[in-house]
């Protein structure tokens, strides 16, 4: 869990699809750590990173529309709203964090 928690993410907040590499920034990760947080028992104890994740997730990956992009490469990003695999998944992170942070 501690390599986890200090390799898949920067001090920006930025979530990492590999442990040495930024890019491609793919949705399901932030996602990702939210429901491992979750499942593990420690969302509240990691609600810093877990709030810098989200927020840096909303700046750099939600659409204006409310949607969240499905990854971003080198030069560009894919901004089809996948139902199942982005908006899902991201709806089910931030659901989770908001009953985590009323449960504490």
């Amino acid at each position: 869990m501690n390599f986890y928690l200090t390799t898949f993410f920067d001090q920006d907040g930025l979530p990492k699809y590999y442990h040495n590499k930024t890019l491609p920034i793919d949705i399901n990760n932030p996602a990702q750590l939210i429901v491992t947080l979750d499942q593990f028992g420690i969302l509240n104890e990691q609600d810093h990173l877990a709030q810098k994740v989200l927020l840096w997730t909303i700046h750099h990956m939600q659409d204006a529309k409310g949607y969240f992009y499905y990854q971003k490469k080198r030069f560009y990003k894919i901004r089809i709203p996948y139902m199942r695999w982005s908006q899902a998944w991201m709806f089910y992170a931030l659901t989770t964090f908001i009953i985590g942070n009323k449960e504490k």
